[in-house]
């Protein structure tokens, strides 16, 4: 079967990048012919939604510190350029190298109709596809005239309400679809009371992939210290980088890290004892696996500290208010591998989580019963669509 996988990579960000990896490799590993469609469209937000530009508004309040750095960051952009541009290339050569990718470039959903005659199987997701106040229907196949030939897996979904426009357009879009999975569970619930029709939640891809197949891919940069502390921090909550500080110093390690993703982060700057520009996925799961511990404010990099049995300490990559929906992704992946939090919210929290690692026994078996239970329902889906 030929699968055509809708999703959010070549962004510049690892966890995007390793979650379209992991997925086109499953769908490969059970038989057919997946292809990631290399789709940006020319806005971010391209929906239209009357909260669009409100939701840009409540990024800049959530991270203050964003508001402090306007002025600066241009400026410290360009100085980081060369650096920053190494680690986007280095990021989109591994997705050369081990993704199956669309020949042609998409900014518009309308462009991608042109593979419909190809295609037997429109898969979206995983990653942060559906975000409510930011919603493109092209994410859900909206484009597609045949909602039979649409199916979802793992798509992000964290939304615990939808305002009544919201509601209005992704509610259709979604609801056609032959069936529907998404990662988080408040998600799952929210859709399967609003749809009236079962709704999946599954495990995001690169948990479909076992550690041993992670451990066979991963790379580790030749100059990297014998023994470190990892740290990956997206968002720009001062307290994540206070932590890693104060720890780096109390256990004696290097902090090792990849300052700065996207742009200029004045919470980066001089953080590091050792950092990382030119460093492609595989790299950044081999700093994972070799890390004492693994301090971190990303999905992924959680994800990757679990998968790799690694004391992890995450952050709330946002301040509460609107952007609440993206801090739930971290509980809903605990809650679905069997672990407590492992997220500190105040210097208490960072001190018992530093000293505490999970049961990782447990938390594997439960692992590998929740990646079955995901496999199963993708061979499901595909064997189906052979059928159709």
């Amino acid at each position: 079967m030929r699968v055509a996988i809708v999703t959010k990579h070549d962004n510049g960000n690892y966890g995007a990048s390793l979650q379209a990896y992991a997925l086109s490799q499953v769908v490969q590993d059970l038989g057919h012919q997946p292809v990631t469609v290399r789709y940006r469209p020319r806005l971010a937000s391209s929906s239209g939604l009357p909260g669009t530009w409100r939701g840009r508004w409540n990024t800049v309040k959530n991270q203050p510190v964003l508001i402090g750095s306007a002025i600066t960051r241009p400026v410290q952009d360009l100085r980081l350029s060369k650096r920053l541009e190494a680690r986007r290339l280095a990021i989109s050569q591994f997705e050369q190298e081990h993704i199956p990718q669309s020949a042609e470039f998409y900014t518009t959903a309308d462009q991608m109709t042109s593979l419909d005659s190809q295609v037997d199987l429109w898969l979206c997701g995983s990653d942060n596809i559906w975000i409510k106040n930011g919603f493109d229907p092209a994410y859900a196949g909206g484009f597609v005239t045949d909602g039979n030939k649409i199916a979802s897996y793992a798509a992000g979904f964290a939304a615990k309400d939808l305002t009544e426009p919201e509601a209005e357009l992704l509610l259709p879009t979604i609801g056609r679809m032959r069936q529907i999975s998404v990662r988080e569970d408040v998600g799952a619930s929210l859709l399967a009371s609003k749809l009236d029709r079962p709704v999946r939640q599954d495990l995001d891809p690169t948990l479909l992939l076992t550690t041993t197949q992670w451990q066979s891919l991963a790379q580790v940069p030749l100059d990297c210290p014998q023994h470190y502390l990892f740290g990956y921090f997206l968002g720009k909550n001062p307290f994540s980088r206070q932590v890693a500080r104060q720890y780096a110093k109390q256990s004696g390690l290097p902090l090792v890290g990849l300052p700065h993703m996207y742009h200029y982060n004045p919470l980066d700057r001089g953080l590091y004892g050792t950092e990382y520009y030119q460093t492609g996925p595989a790299q950044f799961v081999g700093l994972v696996q070799n890390a004492q511990s693994v301090l971190t404010d990303s999905y992924h990099g959680v994800v990757f500290a679990l998968l790799l049995n690694k004391p992890v300490v995450a952050f709330q990559r946002f301040l509460e208010s609107q952007l609440a929906d993206l801090n739930s992704r971290l509980p809903s992946l605990y809650r679905a591998l069997g672990i407590d939090s492992r997220t500190a919210t105040n210097p208490e929290e960072a001190e018992q989580l530093l000293a505490a690692t999970p049961n990782y026994s447990t938390m594997n078996m439960q692992l590998d019963h929740a990646r079955a239970d995901s496999i199963a329902y993708l061979e499901r889906l595909l064997s189906e669509g052979e059928r159709t």
